[in-house]
């Protein structure tokens, strides 16, 4: 199909990349022999070892070993009691707090969380390591996500009077990536860092262009869409406007119309699909379709009744969302993890046990049980809104057993990769959503509220394991969602005033090719300081 080709190009072009990556690397070092000679490949490195003020001795965490100065300054060589906006670091703290902010609502506005920018500036700009830095970026991305779904929240869909996110595809993918992230997460505890960094790099890098060259289509799209607009309206001015019981104007003239009429942020004023025939609509008719519901569950509904509950508030949707967070945060809790140990305590559930298996497992079931459910409620609530001859618009997908499989199956992938690489799963999901031709506006919204249940639980880890400051967690965390919330209202704002919803892909294009740029450029920092010393392969417990 078509989605499995754009889908396989991706990873041929990642394959690809990879051997320019490499082939860039050893001509480097061919240039360089003096370079090459200097770097080593084993299991420790010196320089990774601070001084802990307590007692004098070297330490490889400040926060697992040295608690009194949990915080690594690896220009000193030692560990310090950080506090933020303190005199030693008030000048890097104050920079990082308007980057922040600024990151925040250009990331959110996008539908990403910003993990791939505020990890690689924790470790240049705050100077913090990777595990710090790392905390940080979940704590900002937790901040972030929260704003960015209060606005989403608030917000209405540009072509249908229902809410922006689109909350059944979240229910069905969430497990799925939640689950992947987890196996990613697995994977990265045996691989060195520096084979991280490099799977980062070349993953987001193949990301962003795929992403911009999505980009691009989408400006041809809305500028064909505003010309045949402006034509249809200085053809025939009084069809903007159609009587009852007039067929509406064709799809593509009026997407444009509606995105730039829709509702405001406080969703006060809403001028998009509504059940009145008597109304311009960007819905497609389609007429009642003969389908055997004798095997399909669910009440039976009319198009008004469909329409209806597509305009009301999802309650019991977030309920459902809130469910799934709760139950996997306890699993995580009791399992252990990111530094945090075992509510159960070490001695029920020693890591890598039997009973930390059993718990792992646990998660696994339970995510795919979940996303079964609602990936067959997602094709039988189709089933049902065909039956009855619910119209659809620019975007909708039609789900059935089939689609819902092969997106389950990559979204799991790039949850896997999301895990591996340290990020919030949106640089990845976004453009996965983009492949499924998802309306931009649509999928930035959908993919942020999945990332607000994947942040959340880690950020919550770190914080109370220690290995994050908690003045910078709670601060950095406020300040991105004040940027979150300011930043994705103006923006959202001005792409429905000039219908420049290409803005939203060209952005979250730039900001995943910049991630990628930035962390080569934390890497090299990283391991300069150690005279390029790269570690090996670690043991999985």
């Amino acid at each position: 199909s078509k989605a499995t080709v754009s889908v396989l190009n991706c990873f041929i072009t990642t394959r690809t990349m990879a051997r320019v990556v490499l082939l860039c690397t050893v001509g480097a070092l061919l240039l360089c022999p003096e370079d090459a000679a200097a770097i080593t490949f084993n299991g420790t490195c010196s320089g990774s070892e601070v001084t802990c003020p307590t007692d004098g001795a070297e330490v490889d965490s400040c926060s697992e070993e040295c608690s009194a100065y949990p915080v690594t300054d690896e220009d000193a060589g030692e560990c310090i009691d950080r506090k933020v906006f303190g005199a030693t670091h008030r000048a890097r703290d104050i920079v990082a707090f308007v980057v922040w902010f600024l990151g925040a609502g250009m990331a959110m506005g996008a539908g990403v969380g910003g993990g791939g920018i505020f990890v690689p500036l924790g470790i240049l700009l705050l100077g913090f390591q990777t595990k710090v830095a790392t905390g940080l970026s979940q704590a900002s991305i937790f901040g972030a996500s929260t704003g960015g779904l209060i606005v989403n929240m608030r917000n209405r869909h540009p072509l249908a009077n229902r809410p922006i996110i689109d909350l059944d595809m979240a229910l069905f993918l969430s497990p799925m990536e939640m689950a992947g992230a987890v196996v990613g997460v697995l994977v990265q505890k045996a691989l060195p860092e520096w084979v991280v960094i490099l799977l980062m790099a070349v993953i987001l890098g193949v990301t962003g262009v795929k992403t911009l060259r999505k980009g691009f289509d989408v400006r041809k799209k809305d500028a064909a869409a505003k010309e045949k607009t402006q034509a249809a309206a200085g053809d025939a001015p009084a069809q903007s406007e159609p009587a009852e019981g007039r067929p509406p104007p064709p799809v593509e003239s009026v997407e444009v119309a509606m995105s730039d009429k829709g509702d405001n942020a406080d969703g006060k004023e809403v001028e998009s699909v509504g059940p009145s025939p008597a109304t311009a609509s960007p819905m497609v008719d389609a007429p009642a379709a003969a389908v055997d519901l004798s095997k399909v569950k669910g009440k039976e509904y009319s198009v008004q009744e469909w329409l209806d509950k597509d305009a009301a508030t999802p309650y019991k949707k977030y309920a459902y969302l809130a469910l799934l967070w709760c139950a996997l945060f306890l699993l995580q809790v009791f399992k252990g993890g990111k530094g945090l140990k075992s509510a159960l305590g070490e001695d029920v559930v020693p890591n890598c046990g039997a009973v930390y298996w059993l718990l792992l497992a646990a998660q696994f079931v339970w995510l795919f049980g979940f996303g079964a459910i609602m990936g067959r409620r997602l094709v039988n609530k189709g089933l049902r809104r065909q039956a009855a001859g619910v119209p659809m618009v620019q975007g909708d997908p039609t789900w059935d057993y089939a689609k819902c499989f092969f997106y389950a199956k990559w979204t799991f992938v790039a949850g896997i990769v999301a895990g591996l690489i340290g990020i919030g799963g949106g640089m990845v999901l976004g453009p996965l959503m983009l492949q499924m031709n998802i309306l931009p506006q649509v999928s930035t919204a959908t993919t942020a509220t999945m990332v607000v249940l994947t942040s959340s639980s880690v950020a919550i880890m770190y914080i109370t394991s220690g290995q994050v400051p908690i003045d910078y967690a709670l601060t950095f965390m406020a300040v991105a969602f004040c940027g979150a919330v300011l930043g994705k209202s103006q923006l959202d704002k001005y792409v429905k005033k000039h219908n420049a919803t290409y803005v939203l892909v060209f952005i979250l294009a730039t900001i995943i090719l910049f991630a990628s740029s930035v962390v080569l450029i934390a890497g090299g920092v990283k391991y300069s300081k150690r005279d390029w010393c790269f570690e090996g392969f670690n043991a999985l417990c």
